[in-house]
């Protein structure tokens, strides 16, 4: 009998022991599953502030923009304007130079230049190679965007955006070198994109004004001398 109690006492322990081992088993599988959740969560966290941050500096710049376009909208001037756009793109864009290239209204065309340290200038001819990609760029008004710096060309990381006023190609806006030495991105091209179409509505406005005030002073002036050579036939 006391064997009989010893066996039983033996089994029992032997069945307590193996549900304990199944229980560790069973709890150690929980807590992988929640070593694995939380770091699922912490994945999770880090890219929500990251996008957070994407978002914030995307309303930022959005803010930036709608600002620009409301002051280049207030310039009547077209020679400051387009000083005002080339400096603009610099500043935006955090570039070392920004071209603006524009075909003005008489059939000439105007390049302005701005280097970080040296400030603006206007130049005689434009300051790029006319390779394919510019060339596509200024006749057909393909974006220009060469991320990448290329050591056999003397190249810089570049981008660049036509000036379009309604279908007709007028110019362009490159930017070329990051002043932080990164390189651009499609967000840096999508942030000039924004900028050409705010400054094109400005820049046909301000053509627009000088036009309309240069035909009204043409038809005083008209006016005058009609006015004079009548006094002069009257006399």
């Amino acid at each position: 009998i006391n064997k009989e109690r010893e066996l039983s006492k033996i089994r029992l322990e032997l069945e307590h022991k193996s549900k304990v081992e199944v229980l560790n088993t069973q709890l150690g599988f929980k807590i992988k599953e929640l070593e694995t959740a939380n770091k699922a969560i912490t994945s999770l966290s880090r890219e929500v502030k990251i996008k957070n941050m994407d978002l914030e500096k995307a309303v930022e710049q959005l803010k930036k923009i709608s600002e620009i376009g409301r002051i280049l909208s207030s310039i009547i001037d077209p020679e400051e304007l387009l000083k005002i756009i080339t400096h603009t793109t610099a500043d935006l864009l955090n570039t070392e130079r920004a071209v603006l290239h524009i075909n003005n209204d008489k059939n000439t065309s105007s390049t302005l230049q701005y280097l970080r340290g040296s400030g603006l200038e206007r130049l005689e001819a434009f300051p790029y190679d006319l390779n394919s990609s510019f060339k596509d760029l200024l006749s057909q008004g393909k974006p220009l965007f060469l991320p990448q710096p290329d050591d056999n060309e003397h190249r810089v990381s570049q981008i660049g955006v036509p000036l379009r006023i309604k279908t007709q190609i007028v110019g362009a806006i490159i930017g070329s070198g990051k002043a932080d030495g990164s390189i651009f991105t499609k967000e840096d091209l999508s942030l000039l994109t924004t900028l050409s179409n705010h400054a094109v509505v400005a820049i046909d406005n301000a053509w627009l004004y000088k036009s309309v005030k240069n035909n009204y002073f043409s038809t005083i002036q008209s006016l005058v001398n009609a006015l004079e050579a009548n006094d002069k036939f009257t006399k």
